[in-house]
C-alpha cells in the first residue's frame, strides 16, 4: 500500500506514494514480441524477462534486491 509500481521505458518503476520518490527496480530486456507485465505476490514482484530468445520469469523484492528466477 505505500508503493506504485508501474513499467516506463523498459523498467519496472517504483512510486513511493508518501514521498513521491521514485526508483528503478529492475531493468527489463526489451523484446518487441511481448508487452511486459508484473504481478504482486506475497512482497514480491514478479515479471518475464528474455535470456536471448526465451521468456524467463522472475522475482524481485519491493526494493529490487533478491532477485530470482522462478
Amino acid at each position: 500500500e505505500q508503493y506504485f509500481f508501474y513499467i516506463e521505458n523498459d523498467r519496472i518503476m517504483r512510486l513511493d506514494k508518501r514521498t513521491k520518490e521514485e526508483q528503478i527496480i529492475v531493468p527489463l530486456s526489451s523484446n518487441s514480441s511481448y508487452s511486459p507485465c508484473i504481478d504482486i505476490n506475497d512482497s514480491r514482484l514478479y515479471y518475464i524477462t528474455y535470456k536471448t530468445d526465451y521468456p524467463v520469469l522472475c522475482s524481485v523484492d519491493f526494493d529490487g534486491n533478491d532477485k530470482k528466477e522462478v
